[in-house]
């Protein structure tokens, strides 16, 4: 275990002041004028996503800590969806690797590598030797494939090695939730302005805002997993638990509207450990308790009986199937490519092959078998190694707050692997952010503010 003090403590870039009420709301708002710019305009979805990645950069170079370069990062992750939907000109993994980037450059700028875990760094090596079984070189399938390995090692390496106060921890929810409230917001039009709305038992790609309906619903169930993190642990800004509370709700209902279940299974899954964790915690039990039950209640008998309403009752019967819509079949060719070929695997991004040639369109879904067909035996070593790193900070002796903390990222993290592997930037975050210490709040000066150009930014940041 990593001893607090040798961490980077970031407190003096902050200064300690939570989120109002009103000025979450006025962030919120904006970012739903940016999801509606960027979808009227490809060229401002475009400008929208560079723009986040300068303002990243600068804060990198500017800054005397990292914690707004963290934000920067937290923002990317819920607004990633918001440019891969609306067509900005941008590469399919620019939020990865512009994640990869910031904190990449502020493991170097801020001397933070000799104080944080290894491990990632080999998890990823591990994985390296299956690009030259390829059949031939694809710098795009490669740099596509790599991508979330790469930021699940980077953000682990980076948030093993810093520490956040409570208030930093909730600014960047912040981050990611406001964004995520835009793609919301996309999925909220698409609706309203679709001439001709059919349900049927399979993903929706109206209700999704016309982008694929498991990304979206992932996305907007991890909005929902923070906002209730947000309520729960809120001791400070009264008036945000009830709005964080109709936006928890808002958000897993709009994920439930994409006909995907992967998003409310995987928030159910992670907020029922958190629940199991943090109700060994006596000064937040009766919130918690309060908070599931109320949960339960709107969304089951009120919310969800009029969706289902709304959709003549194809809404239940999509929930009410059981299968995997393909998932096992392709995680079994999977372990038995493994089987055939148990050393090196059979190339990155090659298992698709084996999927066409059993019957089965699509590439894998299943991060962990995935890593068996196409790696082998290193990366069985390299699912070790991931696990291991889990596994120790779920039972790590440390503080409540962290405890609960980590175990509601890494899970999170877990489960959405099981649904469509690395696909977006928010499990290997998330994984990563399962690394980080929460300490104590303390009321300093705001170094950042000092940079009079930003002044503006930082009563936000």
């Amino acid at each position: 275990m990593i001893k607090k003090s040798a961490l980077l403590d970031v407190r003096k870039a902050s200064n300690e002041i939570p989120f109002s009420t009103s000025r979450f709301i006025i962030f919120a708002l904006f970012n739903i004028l940016l999801a509606y710019l960027s979808k009227q305009s490809s060229f401002f979805s475009t400008f929208y996503g560079l723009s986040i990645l300068m303002l990243g950069i600068f804060f990198l170079v500017a800054d005397r800590t990292p914690i707004r370069v963290i934000y920067i990062c937290g923002y990317v992750v819920g607004a990633e969806l918001i440019w891969r939907s609306t067509g900005a000109s941008i590469f399919y993994e620019f939020a990865k690797y512009a994640i990869v980037f910031l904190l990449s450059l502020s493991l170097l700028r801020f001397d933070l590598l000799k104080q944080a875990i290894k491990w990632p760094i080999l998890y990823f090596l591990l994985l390296m030797p299956s690009v030259f079984l390829m059949p031939f070189f694809d710098r795009e399938s490669i740099a596509s494939w790599l991508s979330g390995p790469l930021l699940l090692a980077v953000s682990t390496v980076f948030f093993s090695s810093v520490s956040l106060t409570h208030i930093q921890t909730k600014k960047l929810l912040i981050m990611i939730i406001a964004p995520t409230i835009g793609v919301a917001s996309l999925a909220i039009v698409s609706i309203l302005s679709a001439s001709n709305l059919e349900f049927t038992t399979q993903t929706n790609f109206t209700t999704a805002g016309g982008s694929l309906p498991v990304q979206v619903s992932l996305q907007l169930a991890f909005g929902a997993v923070l906002a209730s993190y947000y309520l729960i642990t809120e001791k400070r800004t009264r008036l945000m638990v009830p709005l964080m509370l109709l936006i928890a709700i808002w958000l897993i209902s709009q994920s439930i509207f994409t006909f995907s279940r992967s998003g409310l299974y995987t928030a159910g899954v992670t907020l029922l450990a958190f629940f199991l964790v943090h109700l060994k915690q006596n000064r937040q039990r009766i919130r918690l308790i309060l908070f599931g039950a109320v949960l339960v209640l709107i969304m089951g008998y009120i919310i969800f009986p009029y969706m289902d309403d709304f959709t003549d009752g194809v809404l239940l019967a999509r929930y009410m199937e059981i299968d995997s819509t393909g998932r096992d079949a392709l995680a079994n060719i999977d372990i038995q490519v493994f089987i055939n070929h148990p050393w090196f695997g059979v190339g990155l991004g090659q298992s698709v092959i084996y999927h066409i040639g059993a019957g089965h369109l699509g590439t894998a879904h299943t991060e962990y078998t995935r890593m068996l067909a196409e790696h082998g035996i290193f990366g069985l070593f390299s699912l070790l190694i991931m696990l291991g790193l889990a596994g120790k900070q779920i039972f790590i002796k440390t503080s409540p707050d962290t405890r609960s903390f980590n175990i509601l990222m890494i899970v999170w993290a877990l489960v959405y692997m099981t649904s469509i592997a690395l696909r977006t930037a928010a499990p290997g975050f998330a994984f990563g952010l399962g690394s980080l210490v929460i300490s104590s709040d303390n009321v300093v000066d705001n170094e950042a503010k000092k940079i009079p150009v930003l002044h503006l930014l930082s009563n936000v940041f």
